[in-house]
């Protein structure tokens, strides 16, 4: 159960503020928000480089559609399917530039990209470094669904739609 005074418990309060054109309001939605912003950015596009500038951009997004959100309590929700779709949006743009890429480029296919890590060092190191590198090495189609059910909290029939595929 929030206590009263939680940050969660202010956050309508917050976005009203913010459409009443009151700077401060949406400051403090994005300081609530942005450490999940920032941390799904990164598992979504398994970029820490590209993960700064997504989450910025999906607090742009998000301050010029505060009008469209129906019921200000459900900020967090609809800030969730912003970000879930701009870094999807982003991945699949980036694997389109990579195609485009992999054309001009005379390399063959018979080349197999090694793990950056070794497996007797798992054991070694915390159990959040070998999350990261984990997400890091799954393709776009595996890494994606998973951070939109374990971090998002999509179910699967949610992820299957959002991404159109099978509920399989």
């Amino acid at each position: 159960m929030l206590s009263v005074d939680s940050p969660r418990s202010h956050v309508a309060t917050w976005v009203q503020q913010a459409r009443a054109g009151d700077p401060r309001g949406f400051r403090r939605l994005m300081e609530h928000s942005a450490p999940w912003v920032l941390a799904d950015c990164r598992h979504l596009s398994g970029s820490g480089e590209d993960a700064h500038d997504l989450s910025q951009e999906v607090f742009v997004k998000a301050y010029f559609r505060l009008a469209d959100l129906r019921e200000p309590a459900a900020f967090e929700g609809w800030l969730k399917r912003i970000k879930v779709n701009h870094c999807i949006s982003f991945v699949r743009r980036r694997r389109m530039r990579l195609m485009v890429e992999e054309e001009f480029e005379a390399a063959t296919e018979s080349e197999r990209v090694e793990p950056a890590w070794d497996p007797e060092e798992i054991d070694a190191k915390r159990d959040s470094e070998l999350i990261r590198m984990v997400l890091d090495e799954m393709r776009d189609t595996l890494r994606i669904p998973l951070v939109m059910h374990d971090m998002d909290e999509y179910s699967y029939s949610e992820i299957a739609e959002e991404l159109s595929l099978g509920i399989s």
